[in-house]
């Protein structure tokens, strides 16, 4: 898979971010679609996946909105380019990133977790 079709998938331009993805222009900072829906803020790679990637920094407390509309709430800082759980993880469970798994989750890690080495293990 290259990385158009990665990002075709997300509904994100291949060569640029539109500016108000990252400088936003709704009641909360955040850009809005054609739609007043809130634009995708994180990738998700595969269909399969259980985290998705932040497109910018993600603040505790802030909006994670995937691609295709649906928004929870980030429950700790997630970092550009850091992952974050999309669904609950149960303890021991594969964390799904590109179809595949990059480990097991090393406690339950909650649907907006910042998914990272201290909560994975090989």
């Amino acid at each position: 898979m290259g990385l158009e079709s990665i990002y075709d998938k997300a509904y994100l331009p291949v060569n640029k971010i539109d500016s108000d993805l990252l400088h936003g222009n709704g009641g909360n900072g955040r850009a809005l679609d054609k739609g007043g829906s809130m634009k995708p803020n994180v990738i998700v790679i595969n269909e399969q996946d259980t985290v998705a990637v932040a497109l910018e920094d993600i603040p505790e407390g802030g909006i994670v909105a995937l691609p295709g509309g649906d928004e929870f709430t980030a429950l700790e800082k997630i970092p550009y380019s850091h992952k974050v759980a999309i669904r609950d993880i149960p303890h021991g469970i594969a964390v799904l990133k590109y179809g595949e798994s990059i480990g097991c989750a090393a406690k339950e890690i909650k649907r907006g977790a910042w998914v990272h080495t201290h909560n994975l293990k090989e």
